[in-house]
């Protein structure tokens, strides 16, 4: 059975009794006009969890302490049944951490979180998971919050080691190798199939919502086939304003099984299984998937020991595999690194700075971490094809984007380096702006690197793409061109007698100080209900065009306030900001 793990570390102290598996009713409250269950005890979080897999999905409930459900989870404590554990009963309420934590959950299946399935109406905000154990079965979901996202995560924290055990896929290819003795290769195909690869994310396992301002911190060793540090897989929805601070490991070692089984001469298995991993998401694959305005710390490989025939990797510092879906506005400050050995006839390799295989636009990305592929043949007959990129090594829509890796390099049977300017061994400070020509290499600026981190390097760009550029703090970070709304809020703003603060998202060390805010919201139909603030404090909600919709002062602790229609809007209060999707 496969296996993949999160166990998420213990960060706080909390002197109370690990959770028996009883459930109590909570007590309600008034809150905004709606009725919360307030969460104060393990056992009231069960009776939550009980409520709504009992067809109650649009209930409410707010935290009101720290929830102790197990000091630290092994495979031996209770196992916890997530919320909305039935896609018929997917959670469709409000769920509010109010900056509490939950500690020591066990879940275990196909759909393992704290939640299973998050609705489209469904809200999950202000919250940290700590010290925890998700194991994710075979061709399931399993992450920090949810497994399955199609509502809203907001200002969620999991910190988080992942690991994995010996998984099915491993004992059928065992078995397989065995020539034919125990199953045959149709049925070696047709189990392989059936007990297919599951999608992990550090928040979610599996993504059609939305997901912001979000962090995962943590790290892992062998997380099979598809890791993100955000989200697994994201068939749609948008991911923004998100970190990813924790090294990412895909590995599916099937090394030992081969050398038991196999001593020479090419293994012909064609079995098509693909390694994913990215800092954001493994893999994106909905054609208005978005992913923006996030960033990545944590150092991303694939290490794979042994590959067969079909059986390819794709790494990126913010995404993994990207045949659809556009990526903006995004940092990568990792290094990103595939390592494989191939046994069979051929494997692909994609490695980039930001994604490694990517179709649709990258616009206003920059990648500051090593990229390397590696693949080494086992047998003479074998053949490799690796591909890097400083961005990305496949696209033709590359705009507006700059690598400062230091390393670019491929060590293979064939190689292929593409979107470099030279080969790989000396200046690999690039900016890039794709006339959709394929592999069309960028263009070298040719600086030192105290110039290259300088303003002067930003009025270079600037002179190819005017006011797109900016410098801070002696980071220089892309700025979608009429899309900073935050920077173009100061003109929307103007005829108000109300000042607010305009500073732009960009500098990557200044936009990630700003990257999870301080603003605590509500989301009910076209209402935004905002909550600790002083009195007075200015405030504005713009949309996407950086238009004023509503603006005035803070009058009370909480305030309600109100939208014209669906869609995402930027909310302003102070120096605070806070996008916000009203659904």
């Amino acid at each position: 059975m496969k296996k993949i793990i999160i166990t998420i570390f213990l960060c706080a102290s909390f002197a109370m009794a690990t959770w028996d598996g009883s459930t109590i009713q909570p007590q309600q409250s008034m809150r905004n006009g709606k009725k919360y269950y307030l969460i104060s005890t393990p056992q009231e979080l069960a009776w939550f969890a009980e409520f709504v897999n009992d067809g109650n999905t649009n209930a409410n409930a707010v935290l009101t302490k720290n929830i102790v459900i197990n000091e630290s989870a092994t495979s031996n404590s209770l196992s916890w049944i997530p919320i909305g554990s039935e896609e018929s009963h997917a959670f469709d309420g409000i769920f509010d951490g109010d900056d509490f934590t939950i500690q020591g959950i066990y879940s275990k299946g196909k759909i393992a979180g704290l939640f299973g399935y998050i609705g489209t109406n469904g809200m999950v905000s202000n919250l940290k998971i700590t010290s925890s154990l998700i194991v994710a079965e075979n061709s399931g979901f399993g992450g920090g919050v949810a497994a399955v996202n199609q509502g809203s995560i907001s200002d969620c924290v999991v910190e988080a080691s992942l690991e994995e055990t010996e998984t099915q896929v491993y004992a059928i290819f065992r078995d397989y190798l065995e020539y034919a003795k125990n199953i045959s290769f149709k049925d070696f195909n047709d189990r392989m199939n059936a007990s297919g690869p599951a999608f992990l994310g550090g928040i979610v396992g599996s993504n059609t919502g939305t997901i912001s301002y979000c962090e995962f911190n943590g790290t892992n060793d062998e997380a099979v086939f598809s890791m993100g540090g955000i989200v697994g897989e994201m068939e749609d929805g948008i991911v923004s304003h998100c970190i990813n601070r924790g090294n990412i490991t895909v590995k599916g070692d099937f090394e030992k099984a081969i050398k038991d089984n196999r001593s020479s001469s090419t293994v012909s298995i064609t079995y098509s299984i693909k390694f994913h991993a990215g800092g954001i998401a493994a893999e994106v694959s909905g054609m208005s998937a978005r992913i923006e305005n996030s960033i990545n710390y944590g150092n991303i490989m694939i290490d794979n020991k042994t590959s067969f025939a079909g059986m390819d990797g794709y790494v990126g510092g913010i995404v993994g595999y990207a045949p659809h879906g556009m990526v903006s506005r995004s940092v990568n400050k990792g290094d990103v690194t595939i390592l494989m050995s191939i046994v069979g006839d051929v494997a692909m390799l994609f490695a980039g700075g930001v994604v490694g295989y990517a179709q649709d636009s990258l616009v206003n990305n920059a990648n500051w971490g090593n990229v390397v592929a590696n693949m080494q043949p086992v047998f003479a007959n074998s053949d490799c094809q690796a591909y890097v990129g400083g961005i990305t090594p496949n696209t033709k829509k590359v705009f507006n984007s700059f690598s400062a890796a230091s390393e670019l390099s491929s060590d293979c049977y064939s190689r292929y380096i593409y979107a470099t300017a030279m080969n790989a061994t000396t200046d690999m400070r690039l900016y890039y702006n794709s006339n959709g020509t394929y592999g069309e290499p960028g263009k070298a600026i040719g600086k030192p690197l105290n110039i290259f981190s300088s303003r002067a390097f930003a009025d270079t760009l600037n002179a190819k793409a005017p006011s797109v550029w900016k410098y801070i703090d002696g980071t220089v970070s892309p700025v979608e061109p009429g899309k900073d709304v935050l920077s173009s809020s100061s003109q929307g703003n103007s005829s108000s007698s109300n000042s607010v603060s305009s500073s732009s998202h960009v500098g990557s060390e200044t936009f990630i100080s700003k990257v999870i805010p301080q603003i605590k919201v509500q989301l009910e139909s076209r209402r935004i209900y905002v909550s600790g603030f002083h009195k007075g404090t200015p405030y504005a909600v713009f949309d996407m065009q950086g238009q004023v919709v509503v603006n005035g002062s803070v009058s009370a602790t909480n305030i309600v306030v109100p939208v014209p229609r669906q869609g995402s809007y930027v909310l302003v209060i102070g120096n605070a900001k806070r996008i916000v999707c009203v659904k």
